[in-house]
């Protein structure tokens, strides 16, 4: 980890030095995983389009660069990503990279709401919590760090990215609205996770949840804490157990004959929805509706 967060600031200290593209070309940008590519091809409308790493069904915690993505990372202007919280296999290609190219890493950006893990509670090291698209105001935020770096890439077409921009971040603006009359009434209806994953969603609409069978995705919950958590769906009456499609489900399903909690599948990666300016809103929407739809049935 020490080596990773040195790496990080390295590549923050080199991007300082990153290089405009030609005048009058569109940047060549490339942005790690589908949340964080939908919002910046919804700034390049009508410019241009990002590239994205993370395709399809694959999810950041256990990818791979593959020599196309090497050959794509090795022509970009600009490269958007959360972090090495997130992203571990972008760490080292960014270190070079960032001699010529603009990095934009979400976790480091003025203005963002970062949570961590703390030490007793919902934690592992006290580390960052890496999944900060979640919170429309980061999402928001991130726009804004666009905007800035593509006009600055591309000062012909500076205006449009700005009023992209805007129209994007009122677009968000509406989102959060209707996410937060959805779920106001359930705001007090408790549930349970397989992953800790939604903290940010959570925070930002008063939600109940009560319990993790595991904080981190590269872990698997032990029989003790299966226990745990059975005792938990008791104690507070869970009327949820919400899972990532990527994860094995067994374990979930388990729990919930158990106890008589409902299974429900959530994806903050977007996996089964098309990348593009749309998924952004596609993703926390069926965020949202999943929620709503298990938490809104009785007990």
């Amino acid at each position: 980890m020490v080596g990773a967060v040195r790496l990080t600031i390295a590549v923050a200290a080199l991007a300082l030095a990153a290089r405009p593209a030609p005048a009058g070309e569109v940047p060549s940008v490339v942005a790690s995983i589908k949340p964080l590519h939908s919002l910046v091809a919804g700034v390049m409308d009508g410019l241009g389009a990002p590239v994205l790493v993370v395709q399809g069904q694959d999810v950041p915690y256990s990818y791979a660069l593959r020599p196309a993505d090497n050959l794509i990372l090795g022509k970009a202007d600009i490269v958007v990503w959360v972090g090495a919280a997130m992203e571990r296999f972008l760490v080292r290609p960014l270190v070079p990279l960032s001699r010529r190219a603009r990095v934009i890493t979400l976790l480091e950006q003025d203005g963002v709401e970062v949570l961590r893990f703390s030490p007793g509670g919902r934690n592992l090291r006290g580390e960052a919590d890496p999944h900060l698209w979640l919170d429309i105001g980061n999402a928001k935020r991130l726009v804004a760090s666009t905007v800035a770096a593509l006009g600055a890439a591309d000062s012909r077409h500076k205006r449009q990215y700005a009023t992209n921009g805007r129209r994007l971040v009122g677009r968000l603006a509406a989102l959060d609205r209707r996410i937060a009359d959805s779920l106001q009434p359930l705001r007090h209806v408790p549930y349970v996770v397989y992953h800790d994953v939604f903290r940010y969603f959570e925070r930002r609409y008063g939600l109940a949840h009560v319990g993790a069978l595991t904080p981190s995705a590269r872990q698997s919950p032990d029989t003790f804490r299966l226990s745990e958590m059975r005792q938990t769906i008791f104690t507070f009456g869970v009327r949820c157990v919400f899972v990532e499609p990527d994860f094995d489900q067994a374990q979930a399903r388990a729990l919930v004959h158990q106890t008589g909690a409902r299974l429900a599948v959530v994806d903050p990666f977007g996996t089964a929805v098309a990348a593009g300016p749309e998924a952004y809103f596609q993703i926390l929407g069926e965020i949202a509706q999943s929620m709503s739809r298990c938490l809104r049935r009785p007990g």
